[in-house]
């Protein structure tokens, strides 16, 4: 539908890799008892980028995380478009040596609701449809240095992954795209 037009400030993803969770590996991130199939599924932009994400082993933690550098006192807001494949449930958390231990909120990806977060935490679920929800955590950081931005998988159940964006603001913006390193979208202008 068209809403008229949709100016937004500038941000900037952080994130490297946002659309290809594969990547999350290395020097780039990292993944705990997680086995990603790449480019598994048409994403909410129409390409097939979305990659399907399983734990490997059952009822073991797993996750899938980034680190990044953040600034005591600022609002960040950390978003990822997901998908179930059969009934998918995610924690959505900042590492707990820069945020408050209860900077998390965890969804249910099949209904696209929230069933439980953290006393500091705020969120949002925006309904991108054929399934796709696309979730956020925003939080106030603590303390300056490198977090983890993470992805935890809360049951078996596998699900789709992309889009995955950490910005500096207390709410999610349109998604940034980004190839290896952050990119920053300039403020619209009518």
């Amino acid at each position: 539908n068209a809403l008229g037009l949709l100016i937004e400030e500038a941000r900037t993803n952080l994130l490297a890799y946002s659309g290809d969770i594969g990547a999350w590996g290395g020097s780039v991130g990292s993944t705990t008892n997680v086995t990603l199939t790449e480019n598994a599924l048409t994403a909410p932009d129409g390409t097939q980028t979305a990659d399907k994400v399983q734990r490997t082993v059952l009822d073991t933690a797993a996750d899938y995380r980034q680190t990044k550098s953040v600034v005591s006192g600022n609002d960040y807001t950390f978003s990822i478009f997901a998908k179930a494949d059969v009934q998918a449930r995610l924690e959505l958390d900042f590492s707990n040596s820069k945020f408050s231990s209860q900077d998390y909120v965890r969804f249910d990806v099949d209904t696209g609701t929230a069933y439980g977060s953290g006393a500091g935490a705020t969120y949002s679920v925006t309904d991108y449809g054929n399934g796709w929800y696309r979730f956020s955590l925003t939080a106030t950081c603590t303390s300056s240095g490198d977090t983890g931005v993470i992805v935890r998988i809360i049951n078996n159940e596998p699900h789709y992954a992309w889009g995955a964006q950490l910005e500096s603001g207390a709410f999610p913006t349109s998604y940034i795209p980004t190839s290896g390193s952050a990119v920053t979208r300039s403020a619209d202008v009518a």
